[in-house]
């Protein structure tokens, strides 16, 4: 993988760098050649679908929409950047941070339209796009490691990262690198730019929760997947499937008595209203990044490829402090709101209760060893 698709502390460029690079994409917009679906051509002789660059449907059935034909010598990027989060979402944010440089360090040469509330449909709809190119880009979490590098997708897991700046050093290590290379060959597409904060994620509950020993047989609504259902059944909840539209209710009907989420999710789903406590047991950083289609990459002129990268890597650092900044800001809103805020939680007395199923994962499914990746 090109070393600049990495780098969570990657600095601004100088100004005269920067503006070198803006008269090189303008020159490059000429010369690049065509590109797929997912960017389209405003110039020269479009034909069929790809004349106009419309949008391609959220379900996928209009992928041929956004063929963009060999076009003129000027012609100009348009690509898509689909998200499913709503606006306001840090990978929303984050899209149109990308967008807006872009734009101006081209000088218009390359265009982006920030596609997001899922109308390309779920993260995962989007990611299967995105290797077919029908998005050009999209913004999301690490989606596309769970369908193109599985081995690897420890990086949403429950009680496997120690803390953020474990999961970083992660992300960034060799150990992991090879992650990065199946995007490319299995999905057809490559992470832009470092990954970016997106939050820990909390237990909520209508009591207090500090030690595994608070949630033995709470019927409690875990993610749907066999990872964290093996994880937390092992921790002694009862994992109950409580599709996440339909979270709001169970909890107010007390089907389920406990949830988890990220602080986004928390505020966003109004858990204020309906659980009392939240319990900072902090069990996944989440972490966020961009991504675009290897074919459309590889596209692009060489000046073209740098400016994406030195801009991706930049919006990265600026989304990574804008989230932690976020996540506090929401958690005060949750307290005001009348939550009462858990601090003094026994992480390590949860590390231990899971390790046995993390232990397993890791022997059945996951590339290398806990203790390895904990040494990273």
């Amino acid at each position: 993988m090109d070393s600049n698709d990495s780098g969570r502390t990657a600095r601004s460029p100088s100004l005269s760098r920067r503006q070198s690079l803006k008269k090189i994409a303008v020159l490059g917009a000429a010369t690049s050649t065509p590109l797929l679906a997912g960017c389209t051509g405003n110039g020269g002789n479009g034909s069929g679908n790809g004349g106009n660059g419309g949008n391609g449907g959220s379900d996928g059935t209009e992928s041929g929409s956004q063929d963009g034909s060999s076009g003129g010598s000027n012609e100009e990027l348009d690509i898509t950047l689909a998200s499913t989060y709503e606006e306001g979402h840090i990978n929303v944010q984050a899209a149109k941070m990308f967008r807006d440089r872009i734009e101006d360090e081209s000088d218009g040469a390359i265009t982006v339209e920030v596609a997001s509330g899922g109308s390309y449909g779920s993260e995962a709809e989007i990611t299967d796009l995105a290797s077919q190119n029908v998005v050009g880009m999209h913004s999301g979490a690490g989606v596309p490691f769970s369908m193109y590098a599985p081995e690897y997708y420890i990086i949403d897991m429950p009680f496997v990262m120690e803390d953020a700046d474990h999961l970083f050093e992660v992300v960034e290590s060799e150990k992991f690198a090879p992650a990065y290379d199946l995007l490319i060959e299995e999905g057809n597409q490559r992470q832009l730019g470092g990954r970016f904060y997106r939050g820990q994620r909390y237990f909520t509950a209508n009591e207090s929760v500090s030690h595994p020993d608070d949630v033995q047989g709470m019927q409690f609504r875990s993610p749907p997947l066999e990872p964290w259902v093996q994880i937390w059944s092992e921790i002694g909840v009862e994992p109950t499937s409580v599709a996440l539209d339909e979270l709001f209710s169970a909890l107010q009907q007390g089907v389920v008595d406990a949830a988890e989420g990220d602080i986004e999710q928390i505020h966003s789903f109004n858990y204020p209203e309906v659980q009392d406590y939240l319990s900072a047991t902090r069990h996944a950083p989440f972490s966020g990044a961009m991504y675009m289609n290897e074919s459309l990459y590889q596209s692009l002129s060489e000046s073209h490829q740098t400016l994406v990268n030195e801009v991706a890597a930049e919006v990265a650092e600026e989304a990574n402090e804008m989230g932690m900044q976020r996540e506090q800001e929401l958690i005060d809103d949750l307290v005001d709101q009348g939550m009462t805020l858990v601090e003094d939680v026994d992480r390590q007395a949860f590390r231990d209760r899971a390790r046995p199923a993390v232990n397993a994962l890791f022997e059945d499914r996951w590339a290398g060893t806990w203790e390895e990746w904990r040494n990273v």
